[in-house]
Parts: structure tokens; C-alpha cells; sequence
């Protein structure tokens, strides 16, 4: 007897699946750029200066985080992860909603420190919180969808990188296991320095991680030859030693 192997998730994996989900996505004629890169672009009015940004992420206890992370740092994360694909577009945030799903047990207290964080990060940044949603759920879950600005045509999409091209970050890489990805700072000064100065035909945000980001970003034939991983920056040693310590 023939066994058949159903698809489920976690064979195909994030990136199969977001494939097969966009090529189903229903678009308009002002959607200049859909799902597939760090943001969404769409037109404003014909008079209008800007193209508008458009990004949503989630944090999960247990998967980005876990019951031990300082409530402010979950809510910096949370909002972080959104603020960074902006900055990868070479833009600046506007307008911030909030979901929160979480248990009935959760702590009030709890629940206003991870807000605290998210509200410090968005001042820090000129970006307001306008809404969102709560809703009850089995774990701790916040998803912010974060709208942004670029200047007309200046959007810097992952699709300009071709090969021969050179490749740079905009900060010292690793330390996630030092607690980096809970307190990390968007580069949003340096993505708009980017993009206004024309210095860059593609940008990525990779949060992810260089090696997998670079994997959707680069052209697939042949790329990453002659990439050497010691040129790029890394913090000290000493900032992965007493890792807990950052949650």
C-alpha cells in the first residue's frame, strides 16, 4: 500500500509557503511593489511626494521570545522587527496598530511594561501609535503593522542586486545569543541616508540572519561566490558570554 505524505508546514518550510500563498494575492493597479519584499509600496495621490510603506510582524512567547524576557524588551522587539524592514526600504515610519493577543492570567502590569517599550521605541523614532486590538489566546502574542513613507521612485528594493555587486551592513553582525535580537536598533537613519543618496541598488533587512536573507535577495545562479564572512563586522567575544542574562 502506497503511503502519501501531505504537505504540512513545517516540511515545506517559511519561504515554499509564502510562495504558493502570494502567487493567490489579489493586487491593484496603485500596488507598485506586493508581498515578497521587506515592505509593501504603494502610490499616494498624483500629487502626492511620497510612496507609502506597508509591513506587518509578529512576536510569539515561546518562538521569538520567552516567559522570562523583560516585558519592555518584548514590546521593543515587536516593533522593532517592523521598523527594520522599513528602514531596509530606505524609509521612515508613520503610523503604528498594535494587536495583542494573550491569556486571562497574564499580568496586567506585564502588559503595560510591554507597551512601555513599544511607545519608547516609536518616540525614539517620530512614529505614532494609533490603535490595534486585543484579543484573548492560548500564549503571549503581539503583531504591529507599521505604515512608512519613501520618496516617490526611491524605494530600494531587494530585486536591484545583480552579480558583480558589492555587499555592506550597517552594523556589527551576531549576538542574538547575547539578547541582541530583543534590543537591537533599527537602522532607519542609515536606510534614508542610503536611499536619498542613491548609494544603494538593493537592501535587505537581515534579522533573519545574512547568510538565509542574502539567500532571497541575491540572483540565484551562482550567488555568494567570493563572500568572506571575516570582512563583515562582529561584537566582541565577551558580548555572547552570560546570555540569559539578557532576557
Amino acid at each position: 500500500m502506497k503511503t502519501v505524505k501531505r504537505k504540512v508546514l513545517s516540511r515545506i518550510g517559511e519561504l515554499a509557503l509564502l510562495k504558493r500563498l502570494c502567487r493567490k494575492l489579489p493586487l491593484r493597479k496603485d500596488v507598485i511593489v506586493g508581498a515578497g519584499d521587506d515592505c509593501a509600496v504603494v502610490k499616494g495621490a498624483k500629487t502626492d511626494k511620497y510612496d507609502y510603506l506597508l509591513k506587518s510582524d509578529g512576536v510569539v512567547e515561546g518562538v521569538h521570545f520567552n516567559a522570562q524576557t523583560r516585558p519592555g524588551l518584548i514590546g521593543h522587539k515587536a516593533l522593532g522587527r517592523v521598523l527594520s524592514d522599513i528602514a531596509a526600504m530606505g524609509g521612515e515610519p508613520l503610523w503604528i496598530l498594535v494587536d495583542l493577543v494573550a491569556p486571562g492570567k497574564t499580568s496586567v502590569k506585564r502588559v503595560e511594561a510591554i507597551y512601555t517599550g513599544i511607545g519608547k521605541l516609536a518616540r525614539k523614532f517620530g512614529a505614532a501609535i494609533v490603535g490595534g486590538d486585543v484579543s484573548a489566546g492560548k500564549e503571549l502574542q503581539l503583531h504591529v503593522f507599521g505604515m512608512g513613507r519613501v520618496r516617490k521612485g526611491r524605494a530600494i528594493l531587494r530585486s536591484g542586486a545583480k552579480a558583480g555587486d558589492a555587499l555592506f551592513v550597517t552594523g556589527a553582525l551576531g549576538g542574538s545569543l547575547a539578547g541582541k535580537h530583543l534590543s537591537f536598533l533599527p537602522r532607519l537613519k542609515e536606510g534614508k541616508w542610503i536611499a536619498d543618496g542613491k548609494w544603494a541598488t538593493a537592501m535587505i533587512d537581515i534579522s533573519d540572519g545574512l547568510l538565509r536573507d542574502l539567500g532571497i535577495s541575491l540572483p540565484p545562479a551562482g550567488w555568494g561566490q567570493g563572500l568572506s564572512l571575516i570582512k563583515f563586522p562582529y561584537p566582541p567575544p565577551r558580548a555572547n558570554v552570560h546570555a540569559k542574562k539578557a532576557h
